[in-house]
């Protein structure tokens, strides 16, 4: 009888192990690149993304709409989130009562237009040429809750 254990006890430790090794390549290093969430990931997605990534998601979603020429990559320089102490201090919103859910953010980001005679076009309102790059261009605005775990771009220009 004891012999007959023996021989389960080692496959049983060795489907354990498989089990184990399985679940461990599965869920990876718990390291995930959210940038590229989709709408319908909008549920799954705002438990894993933070302010800052929330508003880089929809602005990037918002540049694909309004830039009518392609450009190759945008890269975010900053992504200031307000806090509701310093939402107050901005003149141009202090008046305005901000839900506890809703982000207030300032951004600086470099846009690069697949045609280097774009570069103009991609500077406006208020960004600076540097070779085929239009950097350090400004915007600001505010996300508000999109259903119970989403958000959706409110408002955002140049200034509050």
């Amino acid at each position: 009888m004891m012999k007959t254990t023996k021989p389960l006890s080692g496959i049983a430790a060795i489907l354990l192990c498989t089990a184990l090794t399985v679940c461990i390549c599965a869920c990876g290093d718990g390291k995930k690149d959210n940038r590229n969430v989709s709408h319908s990931d909008t549920v799954s997605a705002s438990a894993v993304l933070t302010d800052e990534e929330w508003v880089e998601k929809l602005l990037r979603e918002e540049f694909e709409t309004i830039y009518e020429k392609p450009y190759d990559e945008v890269v975010f320089t900053h992504i200031k989130i307000y806090t509701r102490e310093e939402i107050k201090e901005i003149e141009e919103v202090a008046e305005r009562t901000f839900d506890e859910k809703e982000i207030v953010f300032d951004v600086t980001f470099d846009i690069k237009p697949t045609d280097p005679k774009d570069v103009e076009r991609f500077m406006i309102p208020n960004g600076t040429p540097d070779g085929e790059w239009s950097r350090e261009n400004y915007l600001c605005g505010y996300l508000v809750p999109d259903g119970d775990n989403g958000y959706k771009l409110a408002s955002y220009g140049t200034a509050f």
